[in-house]
This record gives C-alpha cells, structure tokens and sequence, in this order.
C-alpha cells in the first residue's frame, strides 16, 4: 500500500489517495486474511492539471510482474471512474 500512496500522492494535481483491498469477492478483507483481494489505490486527481494518461504512464513505469510471481495479493490491474 505505502509505496503507491506516497509516489501518487505527492503528484502535482492529485488531490487524494485512498488505499484497501480490491477485486475480490469475500467479505470485509483484512491484511491477515486478504484471501482473494488484491492490494489496491485510489487515486483521485484533477485533469486540468494532470492527465489520466500521464497517471498512467507512472502506473506502468513501477510495474514490476517478476517481483511477487504466485501472489495474488500484488497483481496488476487499473480500474477506472469518470
């Protein structure tokens, strides 16, 4: 969780970042019972001042898909809100 919520939220023209569990189907997930959720961030921002390609561009950049091989916990994925 830590590292995405201090590289995004220290970006010009985020205005919040908000980190949890994601794309599971249980209920209430929590760091010692994670089961099949995912370690996620939000992040909002605002357009005028940075661009959802850009937030992208960052996303993919600290991607690494070698550095946890088996764990579903740090699996790669964007959702997206308009």
């Amino acid at each position: 969780f830590w590292t995405p919520d201090v590289s995004f939220g220290g970006i010009s023209g985020v205005i919040r970042t908000r980190v949890g569990y994601v794309g599971g189907k249980q209920a209430n997930p929590t760091y010692r019972n994670i089961m099949d959720h995912a370690e996620g961030i939000q992040v909002d921002f605002d357009p005028s001042v940075i661009s959802f390609s850009a937030l992208l561009d960052l996303v993919w950049a600290a991607q690494d898909p070698f550095a946890h091989p088996g764990s579903g916990q740090y699996r790669h994925a964007v959702y997206y809100a308009d």
